[in-house]
């Protein structure tokens, strides 16, 4: 973030501000509390703490992606989800629990996979079994209409014979 320096208009004393560079914030005087400052042309300094800052969280972020594509690669984990029985923990602490696991959590990532495909195997099979069903009982009704029709076609036809 950049440093802003603003002089009072009724004292005349020079304040520093820390803002964004798209902000107009009210700067209030060190000395007199006056809230009349205007921005003075002064050397570009930057506060140094957030340089520092930024560089840790980058590199937490780093550090973060590479433990998630560890997780993928080695041990099978697409996506870590924070549940509510997890409070308190940290996504370091579920990616030591995960590499002390081992191979038990592919193991049971693997499971849930399969348990997941067969689901979707017995709803097709169910589906398609519905939709056979559906389309035989159809034609069933269908084949029935017409026979139906030419029985009635068929009575109109013949004429009705009296002795």
């Amino acid at each position: 973030m950049p440093i802003y320096e603003y002089e009072c208009s009724q004292c005349g004393v020079v304040t520093e501000a820390i803002h964004g560079m798209n902000e107009t914030p009210t700067v209030e005087c060190e000395s007199c509390g006056g809230t009349k400052t205007s921005r003075i042309m002064s050397a570009c300094s930057f506060r140094e703490g957030v340089t520092n800052e930024f560089r840790q969280a980058h590199e937490q972020a780093k550090e973060v992606v590479r433990m998630r594509r560890d997780l993928k690669e080695n041990y099978g984990v697409e996506k870590v989800q924070m549940a509510n029985n997890t409070a308190g923990k940290t996504f370091r602490d579920i990616y030591s629990d995960v590499k002390s696991q081992g191979s038990g959590v592919a193991e049971a990532i693997e499971k849930t996979r399969e348990q997941n495909k067969q689901r979707v195997r017995e709803k097709h099979r169910d589906w398609t079994r519905k939709a056979m069903q559906r389309t035989t009982e159809r034609g069933i009704e269908k084949r029935n209409r017409r026979l139906k029709k030419e029985q009635e076609k068929r009575a109109i036809q013949t004429p009705i014979k009296t002795k």
